[in-house]
């Protein structure tokens, strides 16, 4: 995404546009500067940005503000152009919106200002038109030489690279882009990267994605520690204007960062986090939060596929893939045909698909740049020292770079002492870091993360200590201080104050990768593994464990709202970690957390597995009877409710019932709301009298404790009224809703969300008495109220307009309900998709107007599509596919052909007549009602 971040340029004594953007090393910052100066003097407009910072956001800002606004760039390529990250990502940007043009290099110049041309290894920059460069800067007549030269170039070049296409980042979703200032090299690799991408010659040349097969994927393949994420990131912030429609980072856990969890928890891990970062993705391209939590992941899949398809192209990243068959691998590619997919792997399993880059060791070269990044060697001595520690770390990125901060504080010299004289330690080390480091060269790569470890300041130990059992997600400053403050009993800015110098240390070590945009970092899993394995004061381990045990439980709270789930990721991410083997309370507590989270955004299983953990860990560290394992039965019968296993679900509420009952007495409010929780449950199993008898009880006490107008009041004449309707009392139904709907549009105003609820169940009970011209005009009020203030996109607009055409159709005004539900499909699969569960209603609803207006055979042809759909993915017994199998079986039934009655009837045998065996106390209440009209049609 674009950002505001202002630029320091030169000599800009005109606005923009200008002729010419200078990118350069700010080695050569004298004799640019000077031929600038002649430029200028030619009347070229120069743009010459003069900061020196390097991370990611003053980069963009300088390519935002400057290079956008300039009709060419001119490259002043020395020798250690390519090591420069700013230059690079300069070049490569113009050379990407240059190349919208047929001639795309004309806008792009190169100076080299050496003797040889060696150092041009890119072939996008030996095609590039080089200049020569005057000798020395005292060379006047060279430099008004390449000046006039420069100026003769430009001259037909007309517009600005802004104009040929759009040069700022993308938007960007899921694990945030943090890059590094620090990143060197990997130029060819990078560019690699964006021809496997781009999809061939063809792309490159026209400056935009060619048509790509849906599933198409490049693998960028490597070893841990050698830089395969950070190159893959790098890729999206270096080369993010070419793919406008967004970057999407999956995180796909390969390689476990927790040293005791299963191959089966890491994969039970593993989906959860597909789920989440699919619902994420979702959510920012503006799916109702309410139908998310409806949906499995191959539901959202599908969902954002129609999401993304207008965007244009865009990139889906897959950091981390595990060994997997072709059809895990499926899941994880781009969900439309617009998307690219780059992948990150350990894995060689699918080598024949699609183009596989093999990243290797960093070369000498980039490997020579990285370590002496911050120091050049100043004598012989120091050259022969660094030649002997890159010989011992051969081109290992991670290692490098925590090599390049000791060396700082050690000297080349004596770094490399160390090196090359490891300790039983870090030989031990090496042992078991085996599988993840080049061969022959563990012990110095072990050596340099345990001596780095071992010279760490008690703060940055205890931030690495804290880390180290997290996740491998970004950990935020604010949380390691709450965490230390917690640990300690420390002063709110003491514990700020230590978290601060913790974590700067540990970055400054290189130990810790700074989150660019945010008071963050993150530690690479061979670091945080490194300090587990060596770390021996487990006392302190357990106190910052428990401590982070008590922060996550309070900064999750917000769970409850789905809105909130994207910002609560890493926190989120580090509960499962803190939770995957749980023996403490404080464990149980956090697994609760994640049981609502996954309730809140409808994954009943996972939420039924987290609380059923809960529940069992409660009973056996609490007892039966404690409030707190009452509470996560509760919660566990709702989730059982939710999926439909109402059995289950009334044992359970009748159990806590009666604990509390004999415990708190009759009137407490858990009670109360037991009492509502097991009649819910009661009334979706047909146990009407039951069900009705429970919520008289919870209202009386209500009315009587809280008064007639409390919410919680309201709430239960509400729950009361359902089962009235549900028993056929609707008289009695009615003038509860009449009397909620009045309270609340008194207290509340006519046009509140509750309000408008209570208007739409009041319509429902008055259809149900056939009073449909009243039902109608409620629906009408509410609809409209809606479409003002919510849109007529709004998921809760969108039913007000399917109640509404149901009852136009009931009243006969089938052309007015069939123009109704058309404007409502065409809304609902734009933005929900095709297979969208409120997508799939409405077509079987406009199925059964057409049936009433006798078009049997385009009616047949919806509810088939409903239903092959329901049953793919809902099951053959969910009560929407009995309900469509029902309506097809209709609408088969008054066909008059002989097919269609052996269609019909193999709809009954295969769909419809399960439920003759089953106890109704089992079924829906839609189900009961299919039931009945099934047993009824066959005993004719």
């Amino acid at each position: 995404m674009g950002n505001s971040r202002s630029v320091t340029l030169m000599n800009l004594a005109t606005p923009p546009p200008w002729d010419l953007f200078i990118s350069y090393r700010r080695t050569d910052a004298e004799i640019v500067k000077a031929l600038a100066g002649a430029l200028q003097h030619i009347k070229v407009s120069v743009c010459l940005d003069c900061n020196e910072i390097d991370d990611a956001d003053s980069i963009q800002a300088r390519i935002d503000q400057g290079l956008a606004n300039c009709r060419a760039l001119l490259a002043w390529y020395s020798v250690d152009y390519s090591h420069s990250r700013p230059c690079q990502w300069e070049l490569t940007a113009a050379l990407i919106a240059a190349r919208a043009e047929t001639a795309p290099v004309r806008r792009l110049l190169v100076v080299n200002p050496e003797t040889d041309t060696g150092h041009l290894v890119l072939p996008q920059v030996r095609d590039i038109k080089h200049l020569r460069a005057p000798n020395e800067i005292s060379d006047r007549s060279g430099l008004g030489a390449l000046a006039g030269r420069i100026a003769e170039l430009l001259r037909p070049i007309q517009g600005t690279f802004g104009a040929l296409r759009a040069l700022s980042r993308p938007p960007w979703y899921g694990y945030a882009a943090l890059g590094s200032n620090r990143f060197i090299g990997r130029v060819q690799d990078l560019w690699d990267i964006h021809t496997a991408l781009s999809a061939g010659d063809f792309a490159i040349v026209c400056g935009q994605p060619a048509p790509i097969s849906h599933g198409q994927l490049t693998q960028l393949r490597g070893s841990g520690g050698i830089g395969k994420s950070l190159l893959a990131e790098e890729y999206a912030l270096r080369f993010g204007t070419f793919w406008p429609g967004g970057v999407f980072w999956l995180r796909a856990y390969g390689n476990s960062d927790r040293p005791k969890e299963s191959a089966e928890a890491l994969a039970r891990r593993r989906d959860g986090e597909y789920h989440n970062q699919l619902a994420n993705f979702a959510l920012a391209q503006g799916v109702n939060v309410g139908d998310i939590r409806k949906l499995n992941s191959p539901q959202i899949r599908a969902t954002l596929a129609n999401r993304l398809q207008p965007l244009g192209p865009y990139l889906w990243i897959v950091d981390d893939l595990p060994d997997c068959d072709r059809t895990e691998l499926g899941r994880w590619l781009a969900p439309s045909n617009n998307g690219q997919t780059l992948l990150t792997t350990r894995s060689r399993r699918h080598d024949a698909l699609g183009k596989s880059i093999d990243l290797s060791l960093l070369p000498p070269t980039d490997a020579l740049a990285l370590l002496t990044r911050d120091r050049t060697p100043q004598d012989a001595i120091e050259t022969a020292a660094v030649k002997g520690i890159l010989s011992c770390l051969v081109g290992h990125a991670l290692a490098l770079d925590v090599a390049r901060a000791a060396c700082q504080r050690q000297g080349y010299a004596g770094f490399l002492t160390r090196l090359q004289q490891p300790n039983q330690d870090a030989l031990a080390l090496a042992a078991q870091l085996a599988g993840e480091l080049p061969n022959g060269h563990n012990p110095s790569i072990a050596v340099t993360f345990l001596g780095s470890l071992q010279t760490l300041s008690l703060e940055g130990l205890d931030f690495l200590r804290l880390c180290a059992q997290l996740a491998a997600a970004p950990v935020d400053r604010r949380l390691v201080a709450r965490c230390l403050k917690t640990a300690g009993n420390l002063e709110e800015q003491t514990a700020v104050d230590r978290a601060y110098l913790g974590m700067h240390h540990a970055i400054q070590a290189s130990l810790a990768e700074e989150v660019q945009g945010r008071q963050a970092a993150t530690v690479h899993a061979l670091i945080a593994q490194t300090l587990r394995l060596n770390d021996n004061d487990t006392d302190r381990q357990r106190v910052l464990r428990e401590a982070a045990l008590s922060v996550l439980d309070a900064d999750l709270e917000p769970v409850a709202a789905i809105r909130h789930h994207d910002v609560l990721q890493d926190n989120l991410a580090h509960a499962r970690v803190l939770a995957e083997q749980p023996v403490t309370v404080a464990e149980y507590v956090l697994i609760g957390r994640l049981g609502r989270y996954e309730s809140e955004r409808g994954n009943y299983p996972d939420a039924e597995e987290f609380y059923r953990q809960q529940h069992e860990g409660y009973a056996r560290l609490l007892g039966e009877e404690d409030p707190d394992t009452l509470t996560s039965m509760s919660n566990l019968a709702e989730t059982l409710r939710d999926q439909g296993h109402l059995a289950d679900a009334r044992a359970l509420h009748g159990q806590v019932l009666a604990v509390q009952r004999r415990g708190l007495g009759e009137e407490d409010p858990d009670t109360l709301t037991s009492m509502s929780n097991l009649a819910e449950t009661l009334r979706d199993q047909g146990h009407l009298a039951c069900a009705r008898a429970l919520h008289e009880q919870v209202l009386a006490t209500r009315r009587r404790l809280l008064g007639e107008e409390d919410p919680d009041t309201l709430t239960s004449m509400h729950n009361l009224a359902g089962t009235l309707r549900a028993q056929g009392d609707l008289a009695n139904a009615r003038a509860l809703h009449e009397q909620v709907l009045a309270t609340r549009r008194r207290l509340l105003g006519e046009e509140d969300p509750d309000t408008l609820t209570s208007m739409g169940n009041l319509a429902g009970t008055l259809w149900a008495q056939d009073e449909l011209a009243a039902a109608r005009a409620l629906q009408k009020q509410v609809l409209a109220t809606r479409r003002r203030l919510l849109g007529e996109e709004h998921p809760e607009t969108l039913t007000s307009m399917h109640n509404l055409a149901v009852t136009l159709c009931a009243l006969d005004k089938l052309a007015a309900a069939q123009a109704l539900q058309k404007k409502a499909l065409a809304i609902s699969r734009r933005l929900l998709g095709e297979e969208h569960p409120a997508t799939l209603t409405t077509i079987d609803s406009l199925a059964v107007t057409l049936r009433a207006k006798g078009d049997l055979h385009t009616a047949r042809a919806l509810h088939e599509q409903v239903l092959a759909a329901q049953r793919r993915l809902l099951g053959e017994e969910h009560p929407d596919t009995s309900l469509t199998a029902w309506n097809l079986y209709l609408t088969l039934d008054e066909i008059p052909d002989d097919p269609a009655a052996q269609a019909a009837q193999a709809i009954l045998d295969e769909l419809l007549r399960w439920l003759l065996l089953r106890d109704p106390a089992t079924l829906s209440a839609t189900q009961r009602a299919i039931q009945e009209e099934v047993q009824n049609r066959l005993s004719r």
